[in-house]
């Protein structure tokens, strides 16, 4: 008789526990997908999604919302992955961003703080796939990640992909770098190879 009364206690407090555990779940689940489905989620700032539409080579575009920026109006050829000693266009840079790409941009004549950033690019495994480091002489902060994650061919109803993402800072953190490229790199809306 007391085993059936404490069976009768066990089973309602294992349901109670069960349904939480299970409901707990349900919302880790749910949490994981809208997560996914954002195409975003790491560290820098978003910013809207420009339209991904191409301009013929030579003509800039004004208009972009971020410095520099995070999505719009490209060219139709990418720049080579690699390290420059020169800017790279706005409107060539874009492209990379939507290949999947990370750039690394500065704005200082630091030459231990641009050798430091190009060694941690080199560092990266398949370097210089999906890297980019170069000067960027028209931002107010020292150094400046971007990136345009989104899931492949993931475009909203008025032709734009998934936000942009900026990260910025003043000094070198290997952390902030490495957090970034982790995140971002190889997460574009348009996954193509690397050759």
């Amino acid at each position: 008789m007391c085993a059936a009364k404490v069976m009768n206690r066990v089973i309602p407090m294992r349901n109670r526990i069960t349904g939480r555990v299970t409901g707990l779940i349900a919302l880790a689940v749910l949490a994981a997908v809208l997560s996914a489905c954002s195409g975003v989620s790491g560290p820098g700032k978003l910013f809207e999604s420009l339209p991904a539409t191409h301009l013929p080579d030579g003509t800039t575009y004004d208009a972009y919302n971020s410095v520099p920026p995070t999505s719009g109006p490209h060219w139709a050829a990418p720049a080579p992955w690699g390290i420059y000693g020169e800017p790279i266009p706005n409107e060539r840079q874009v492209h990379n961003l939507e290949h999947s790409g990370v750039i690394i941009q500065y704005n200082t004549d630091d030459l231990e703080l641009i050798r430091k950033l190009r060694e941690f690019a080199r560092s990266q495994s398949n370097f210089p796939c999906y890297l980019l480091v170069a000067p960027y002489p028209d931002m107010s902060s020292t150094i400046a990640l971007t990136a345009w994650p989104g899931k492949p061919g993931t475009m909203t109803s008025d032709s734009t992909y998934l936000p942009g993402v900026l990260d910025t800072m003043e000094a070198y953190d290997e952390e902030r770098l490495q957090a970034f490229v982790d995140a971002y790199r190889g997460q574009g809306p348009e996954r193509i190879p690397c050759v």
